[in-house]
């Protein structure tokens, strides 16, 4: 037989987005300014970052890290 379990979970994701269309410039500030807030080290963006994209943006985000309490 079969374990299921069942979990709820919740995420806080930072964001930073653009509007589309975009332009180069744009697009080059939006990695620049996600780069500044995740720290500049290349593993970060691999292990964290994601880059999404919907009908209306661009998004690059990652999790936000939980606060002990």
């Amino acid at each position: 037989m079969t374990s299921v379990s069942h979990r709820e979970v919740t995420q806080v994701w930072e964001e930073y987005s653009i509007p589309l269309p975009a332009v180069w410039g744009d697009l080059k500030d939006l990695v620049i300014l996600a780069g500044r807030a995740l720290g500049d080290e290349e593993s970060t963006w691999d292990d964290a970052a994601q880059v999404v994209a919907t009908d209306e943006e661009l998004i690059v985000r990652w999790e936000k890290p939980e606060v002990s309490r």
